[in-house]
């Protein structure tokens, strides 16, 4: 993959293997799904007991200096509203990473947020054991042997695991009593969607591990604006018009054979050139190649049900016309030989004239065509309407589907301090901006002697309260509703004096000029685009059926799109698909799907 997107991901914080990675005191990759509206209302059964909290009142900011430096600066950070009696310490799985290198005297526990945890709230990570390798067998293994951490970190896999094994505390009462407005009213966020992700009979089984941008994985068309120009061609807002533009690229470029016309890949729904901007606008998609996230929606034929996304009919039209657009060269005819990443290289090498890619695309790959194309330029506007004049693609998952748990039994003292860092952090890094919060040095910046520039994190403002319980996919992370704030206070920053500014700030300005890290302009297009798509309805832990089946299930609707675009197949084998999916475990998984949509129950 392309160091530039990866550079994109990372600035934006999106990455779970990244925040995993960065926090080797928390476990796994990071993040997960939806939640309700409103916490769930405390229920007669079993929970932790009440904790007993100590209340403090605020005293003043707790001042940290950063003025080594020329044009340094104060961060203010807002004490804490409950602080423990003594010491608290949390276990927690700890990774180590050999390539992992720390400041003087840190390492993956003893952070300086870790610390300043600590010395506001005196509480601090305890690791329970470390790893290198496999950190799902690993967990598994200790909780058999009923060695679990208090602070565990979940996929959506494990902990349906821990669930049926009952090794996950209800933390109900406890989060109703101790959490503050400001985090109950950031948990209710995608209307809802985050909490079902940990609700059972509307019982919380666990914390959905932080919110994701909203719209930050929705496509972008983008269009080369040289070749359209030069062709009288106008970017298209229709379907019809993006069909004109594909056969009047391929006549334009009849005569070489690398050009491959629509890029695509055999996934066909995923984060790249992605075929769910021709499904959306239907209001059901399919998930074909895509198994980290299986599309269920709402079925429209029975209220209240959901149905699988791949199966709905109304995709029919769209596999035709995509079988079409095959047979006449308008899609990239080695698609189903290429993943996503690889998808990608007709843009690097200027082989195409159009793609499909969230915000970030403007940097890679659109920022690889100048290296061979130097007379390139990408335009982009939002993916077009269908013959209705509807619009539709899969909107962004709430989380990427990781959950906070606590052990069974775990003291209640405990799960209450988690929770008081999370209302911490979120009350200080909602106010970022007005309090100079910006981390630590080595950590989230450093100063370059050189040229007496500061050079600043490639984590968005957000983590830089990443402690053990607040990390970059967490509650004291994703407080931003979009990304399109962020740039947009840099923009702010760069109309001012830059006398005026610190540091830091004078570093923003500089990163978001380019476009490969910014996104300044395509931010506020994606937004324009917000509600329009479809939803996944389905977030929970794979069901039995889906564990049992469901590899087997994949195979049938890959090989099955895959030949009816590709014409092997007729639309009328599609039926069949259908029926031959139902027989062989859909039903049963249709059946289990819907009794966690309607209780929150895996079976």
């Amino acid at each position: 993959m392309s160091s530039k997107k990866v550079s994109r991901r990372s600035f934006l914080g999106v990455s779970a293997a990244g925040a995993a990675g960065f926090l080797a005191a928390c476990a796994a990759p990071a993040q997960p799904a939806p939640a309700p509206t409103s916490p769930p209302a405390a229920e007669a059964g079993p929970t932790a007991a009440q904790p007993a909290a100590t209340a403090t009142q605020p005293a003043g900011p707790i001042a940290l200096k950063f003025d080594k430096y020329p044009n340094g600066w104060t961060s203010a950070i807002t004490p804490p509203r409950w602080k423990a009696p003594s010491t608290l310490e949390i276990s927690l799985a700890v990774r180590e990473n050999p390539n992992q290198k720390f400041p003087e005297g840190d390492d993956a526990v003893n952070t300086p947020h870790n610390r300043l945890m600590r010395d506001a709230l005196n509480v601090f990570p305890k690791a329970a054991f470390t790893y290198t390798g496999d950190y799902d067998a690993k967990m598994l293994a200790v909780m058999s042997d009923g060695n679990l951490p208090d602070y565990v970190f979940l996929n959506p896999q494990l902990y349906g695991r821990f669930r049926q094994a009952d090794a996950l505390e209800d933390i109900t009462d406890i989060w109703n009593s101790v959490a503050s407005e400001q985090l109950k009213e950031y948990a209710s966020r995608y209307d809802g969607r985050l909490m079902k992700s940990v609700s059972v009979n509307g019982r919380m089984i666990g914390l959905p591990s932080g919110a994701k941008f909203e719209a930050q994985d929705n496509m972008l068309l983008y269009y080369r604006a040289d070749i359209l120009e030069k062709l009288n061609l106008k970017p298209p807002e229709t379907v019809a018009e993006l069909e004109e533009v594909l056969r009047a690229t391929n006549k334009e470029f009849a005569g070489d054979s690398s050009w491959v016309g629509l890029p695509a890949h055999r996934v066909m729904v995923s984060w790249i050139n992605s075929f769910d901007v021709f499904f959306g606008p239907t209001g059901a998609i399919p998930s074909i190649g895509r198994t980290d996230i299986r599309i269920w929606v709402k079925d429209p034929q029975n209220s209240g049900k959901l149905i699988y996304g791949s199966v709905d009919e109304r995709i029919k039209p769209v596999l035709e016309m995509l079988q079409k657009w095959y047979k006449d060269g308008l899609i990239d005819k080695e698609f189903y030989t290429r993943d996503e990443s690889k998808s990608t290289d007709p843009v690097a090498a200027g082989k195409c004239a159009v793609f499909f890619a969230p915000a970030w695309g403007i940097g890679w790959p659109a920022g690889l065509t100048k290296q061979n194309v130097p007379e390139a330029r990408w335009g982009f506007t939002l993916p077009p309407t269908d013959a209705s004049g509807k619009r539709g693609w899969l909107e962004t998952a709430p989380s990427y589907g990781y959950i906070d748990g606590f052990r069974t039994g775990i003291e209640p003292q405990k799960v209450e301090a988690v929770i008081q860092v999370m209302n911490w952090a979120l009350e200080n890094v909602t106010r970022w901006r007005e309090q100079n919060i910006y981390g630590f040095e080595d950590w989230d910046w450093r100063y370059n002697a050189e040229n007496q520039q500061y050079v600043i994190s490639n984590n968005r403002p957000g983590t830089y309260l990443r402690t053990a319980f607040t990390n970059s996919n967490n509650w004291g992370g994703y407080y931003l509703k979009n990304a399109a704030d962020f740039y947009a206070y840099a923009a702010e920053l760069a109309a001012g004096d830059a006398a005026q500014l610190n540091g830091w700030q004078q570093a923003l300005v500089e990163v978001a000029k380019h476009p490969e890290l910014g996104e300044k302009d395509t931010q506020p297009v994606v937004q324009q685009g917000v509600g329009q798509g479809v939803y996944p309805e389905f977030f929970g832990p794979p069901t039995s059926t889906m564990a049992s089946r469901g590899a087997q299930l994949d195979k049938l609707e890959q090989e099955t799109f895959t030949a009816i675009i590709t014409g092997s197949k007729t639309l009328a084998d599609y039926d069949q698909f259908v029926a031959d999916w139902k027989k062989n475990g859909g039903d049963q998984i249709t059946d289990e799907v819907n009794r966690w949509y309607e209780t929150g129950e895996t079976v």
